[in-house]
């Protein structure tokens, strides 16, 4: 509880101001774990987004080996096809 006007030295009641300085503390206690767990949030979003990136760059190298192997497909189909029409004539 603090003093009516909020300004401790308006207030000659030396419990009451304990008791405010007791709530304050308590509240810079809470303050102190809010950012403590947000640093932690931030940490663990920085982890996320460079996993995620990560991800992204393996993917980019998956799409380009299947592009690879199927221009292989594709180089070996059109081969066997020639080859098969020139065994036919």
């Amino acid at each position: 509880m603090k003093p009516a006007t909020g300004n401790p030295y308006d207030c000659d009641d030396v419990d009451l101001l304990r008791q405010w300085i007791i709530e304050l503390q308590e509240v810079a206690t809470l303050l102190r774990e809010m950012v403590h767990c947000s640093r932690k949030q931030i940490e663990a979003e920085e982890q996320i987004t460079s996993l995620n990136e990560r991800k992204a760059t393996a993917l980019e190298e998956t799409v380009m080996l299947l592009k690879q192997r199927i221009s292989q497909y594709e180089i070996a189909f059109s081969t066997e096809h020639y080859n098969h029409v020139r065994r036919l004539n």
